[in-house]
């Protein structure tokens, strides 16, 4: 059985951030090679269970992979996303084989991302 994991499970950022978060994507406590995959797809929820979907499709795309074969990806968010008010921000990556199959990371439980305060 492959369990998918995710590197941060927890990130904490600034309110408001407009900074590239990186995380990477693993099977077995391995990362996930990405080489040759169709696009990924990010989706966000917060405590008030509004979803954001933010895709690696598209001219000018908020998601993508930095590292193939190194199973990173990054988010660079619009300043408007993150409130701590809605935090924390619960999250998965859809791993896109072709343009129907994909396959969830992580699998069992939403990784997170806080929203802290900015002065």
């Amino acid at each position: 059985m492959t369990t998918s994991l995710m590197l941060p499970p927890t990130l904490t950022i600034r309110e408001g951030t407009t900074d590239r978060l990186i995380m990477q994507l693993l099977a077995d406590d391995v990362p996930i090679d990405l080489a040759g995959i169709h696009h990924v797809e990010l989706e966000l929820r917060d405590t008030r269970r509004n979803t954001y979907h933010y895709s690696s499709l598209g001219s000018s795309p908020k998601v993508g992979i930095l590292d193939a074969i190194a199973g990173k990806v990054y988010l660079d968010p619009p300043g408007s996303l993150f409130k701590q008010l809605l935090s924390p921000y619960l999250l998965y990556w859809l791993v896109y084989e072709d343009a129907t199959t994909f396959y969830s990371v992580p699998e069992e439980v939403e990784a997170l991302i806080l929203a802290r305060k900015n002065f």
